[in-house]
């Protein structure tokens, strides 16, 4: 399948910008008259240059991938995916995939501190939102065991905006992106009914009979009705017993991922 006239644009723009200190990695892709064309006619044979990849993408792109310069053409741009995009990915992170997520422009959203200067497509768009270690490095955000939350912005759906945390030192906080919120149970709306059961409350004594005496003598030849003294529980309290270790959804795992090159979306 040979490569849209959008894609032989970027290589174009690409090929007379970086073939110049690129020149060996493409022997034996494109002749070496048309590097040398390239060289000196620039523009125009880049144009060229564009067709004659077009002739087998495939093989090109495998090449250009590996070329610095190139893998935002190739790997990236074509995704359109911009720098500081989160996504689920739904594999296990081997040390094997996570090279290979690597190479395609993807970091896991573990936390970890990286360099401003490595990783500065990045830097450029999430900054110290979620945390600086220091002045030359930055920290991803850190997604494990944790929901993603929209920012609230002045939706007032986050009643709690203001308190938030950062995620670590040097961060966000408030109602900001990568700001942290830690868990909380809100009143149920509805009222819970609480049943003591049947029981009964044990006293020490003996019934007594009215008008008698505490020897339990009463004159003959009247009523004499038994009564049982009354008696009150005091003060006391009931315990509730029950309940898990956190208020959660269903829910499945997942490892999130964050871009880290290609197409750059940052302010100016």
């Amino acid at each position: 399948m040979a490569l849209s006239d959008d894609d032989k644009k970027d290589i174009q723009e690409y090929l007379h910008k970086y073939l110049r200190v690129k020149v060996i990695a493409l022997f034996g892709l494109i002749g070496l008259g048309t590097i040398v064309a390239i060289l000196t006619a620039g523009w125009n044979a880049a144009e060229k240059a564009a067709e004659a990849i077009a002739e087998n993408p495939s093989r090109i792109a495998d090449e250009l991938s590996k070329i610095p310069e190139f893998s935002d053409v190739i790997a990236m741009k074509a995704t359109g995916v911009p720098v500081g995009s989160i996504m689920p990915f739904g594999g296990e992170i081997t040390t094997d995939v996570r090279n290979k997520l690597h190479e395609l422009g993807w970091l896991p959203c573990t936390g970890e501190p990286v360099s401003r200067n490595e990783f500065k497509e990045l830097f450029s768009v999430i900054g110290t939102a979620w945390g600086a270690p220091g002045s030359l490095s930055y920290n991803l955000p850190d997604l494990r065991g944790r929901f993603i939350r929209g920012v609230d912005g002045n939706s007032g759906q986050d009643l709690e905006s203001t308190k938030r945390v950062s995620s670590n030192k040097g961060g966000n906080s408030g109602n900001m992106v990568g700001s942290y919120q830690n868990e909380s149970t809100r009143m149920p709306t509805n009222s819970w009914d609480i049943s003591d059961g049947s029981h009964t409350h044990t006293t020490n004594g003996k019934p007594w009979i009215a008008g008698a005496s505490k020897e339990g003598s009463f004159p003959s030849g009247t009523e004499h009705p038994l009564s049982t003294p009354s008696i009150t529980g005091g003060s006391h309290g009931h315990s509730i017993n029950g309940g898990d270790a956190e208020t959660r959804p269903k829910n499945v795992y997942v490892n999130w991922l964050i871009r880290f090159k290609g197409p750059t979306v940052q302010s100016n």
